[in-house]
């Protein structure tokens, strides 16, 4: 088949080496990647289509297999694109995806592209990655989100084929969202090559995991669902202790000068915390994951997938999550598969922090890896992906 992948992409993979600008920097996700790479590896010409900040015009580049990389403009003032509903790129990205005369179109997210997915009028298949109902409340401003409430319900409502990435987010797609049609699950993948890293010997030896833990968070997003304040209370609770603990913060809103250095500076919460803040490529994320990463610490209070959960348990990490934060439960089966705790408690999670250092857990690590070689492999998603989206012809 000849595909369309139309929706956040880390697409840097994908590119020839040696250019300048890092196109990965706004629209990536490491999910949509996974699965790209799937499809050419089973044979299938794949083209992806996606917004970016850093061109002015429709930019392209051929890939392996026959396929393009589209990037098309995107606004950056939030006013402009709730005043349109995105109308010029939502038209921008129909046009780019027709013009490459595709079999059927695999659309991710239920908002912008899931607009542009209908202009289009080509056979699709649409993935959501999110439950609009949920995040709404904890997402700011509401001028913003609000319309994109509306549009993320609409979409996903109206789609005739929609699949979701958890049983947590197709349960509430068919509750409260109130879907009537199917809506399949089907999970991220995670790539083999991920997991055979995760076997490599890592740099940290056990004595500095006992004397000195390295705890990393990922999180786009300081306050409301993302709960950075809970982790840092919980972290000072860790450093008296372990003294020598370090904590990095990773993901938007968490460098120097950012708002989580400046609410951590407001109470005296910054010792032993390295605001590190978004990194440039996907890459960089794995490799200081793999290299310095003793404990993995996702402290969201909702999440419909979570793919910095699965990945660091591919590089066999001990991962920290909500007990009652969506689909984070399901990933860590249970507890089978990581350590769950409330972590909207700063004692709660530190306890949790603290137990995971003094109390390492092999078999938890390779009961998720197994689980992931298994339900979660690259092969497997892709084969469900491809089933569904051979059903959209």
């Amino acid at each position: 088949m000849k595909i369309v992948v139309l929706g956040p992409c880390s697409v840097e993979s994908f590119l020839p080496s040696g250019r300048t600008q890092n196109l990965d920097e706004d629209h990536r996700f490491s999910g949509s990647t996974y699965i790209c790479q799937e499809y050419i590896r089973q044979g299938h010409t794949v083209s992806i289509v996606r917004l970016s900040k850093h061109v002015s015009e429709k930019t392209e580049w051929n890939i392996s297999g026959g396929g393009k990389v589209v990037l098309v403009p995107r606004r950056t003032q939030g006013s402009q694109l709730i005043r349109d509903m995105w109308k010029s790129e939502r038209r921008a990205l129909a046009s780019a995806v027709c013009e490459l005369n595709s079999d059927v179109l695999h659309a991710n997210w239920t908002y912008e592209y899931a607009l542009a997915m209908f202009e289009t009028e080509m056979p699709y298949l649409l993935t959501a990655h999110d439950v609009p109902s949920r995040i709404f409340g904890m997402m700011k401003p509401r001028w913003y989100w609000w319309p994109r409430l509306y549009m993320g319900w609409r979409n996903g409502i109206k789609a005739k084929r929609l699949t979701s990435v958890s049983p947590y987010a197709v349960q509430c797609w068919q509750g409260e969202m109130g879907r009537k049609g199917p809506t399949d699950m089907i999970p991220n993948s995670v790539p083999e090559s991920m997991i055979q890293l995760g076997d490599l010997p890592r740099s940290r030896t056990e004595r500095q995991k006992n004397e000195s833990p390295v705890f990393v968070s990922v999180a786009n997003g300081f306050a409301g669902r993302k709960n950075t304040q809970t982790l840092v209370r919980a972290f000072a609770l860790v450093r008296k202790v372990y003294p020598t603990a370090s904590l990095l913060l990773i993901g938007a809103g968490h460098g120097t000068g950012e708002i989580a250095e400046k609410w951590s500076k407001a109470r005296g919460l910054t010792d032993g915390v390295q605001f590190i803040g978004s990194l440039p490529k996907h890459d960089e994320l794995l490799t200081l994951l793999h290299q310095r990463a003793d404990v993995l610490v996702h402290a969201a209070l909702e999440e419909s997938f979570g793919m910095t959960v699965v990945e660091a348990q591919a590089l066999g990490i001990p991962v920290i999550g909500g007990q009652a934060a969506g689909a984070v439960p399901w990933l860590l089966d249970g507890g089978l598969g990581g350590t769950l705790c409330d972590v909207t408690s700063d004692e709660a999670l530190s306890l949790a922090m603290k137990n995971v250092i003094r109390s390492f857990n092999s078999h938890q690590i390779a009961y998720a890896r197994l689980r992931l070689r298994t339900a979660f492999s690259q092969e497997r998603v892709g084969g469900m992906y491809l089933e569904s989206l051979q059903r959209s012809l």
